[in-house]
This record gives structure tokens, C-alpha cells and sequence, in this order.
């Protein structure tokens, strides 16, 4: 994906490693692939939220996002 170093404020660093070891570079690969083929940041969101769910990671959509809109993509760290 080309992303060898990420700057960030150090309290979030925990939340960002959870994320990147979660998913394989495969996984990550396949998820940008798909993303990169939609045509709207509400289908990518739901992308998202869904590899979170599928990846255990539930607790990371906001509460009041849970069921209509998920995390924002630059929260995960995939480009989009």
C-alpha cells in the first residue's frame, strides 16, 4: 500500500496498533482493492465497518454510528 511510516498523536498509537495488527497485509490489500472500485465514501464506510466487525474491532465505531455510518476510513489508516 506504500504507507511505511504514520504520524500521530502518541495516545492514539494503541488504537492504531490494535487496527494494523488485526488484519493481514493480504486482507488490507484486498480491503483497499474493493474500496478503491466504489463510488462513494458510504459504501467504503460500510466497507470498513464491516472488516472492523469481522476483525473483532466493534468497540472502535463510535456508538451512535454503529447501525447507519462507520468509522471514518482515515481512522483505520487505508487510504482512500
Amino acid at each position: 500500500m506504500g504507507i511505511d511510516s504514520l504520524s500521530m498523536a502518541s495516545p492514539r498509537l494503541p488504537r492504531a496498533k490494535r487496527v494494523i495488527r488485526s488484519f493481514t497485509q493480504h486482507h488490507a490489500h484486498a480491503l483497499l482493492q474493493e474500496a478503491l472500485g466504489m463510488s462513494n465514501a458510504t459504501a467504503i464506510r460500510s466497507l470498513l465497518n464491516g472488516a472492523l466487525r469481522q476483525a473483532g474491532l466493534e468497540m472502535l465505531v463510535k456508538a451512535k454510528h454503529r447501525k447507519t455510518m462507520p468509522v471514518n476510513a482515515e481512522r483505520l489508516l487505508l487510504p482512500v
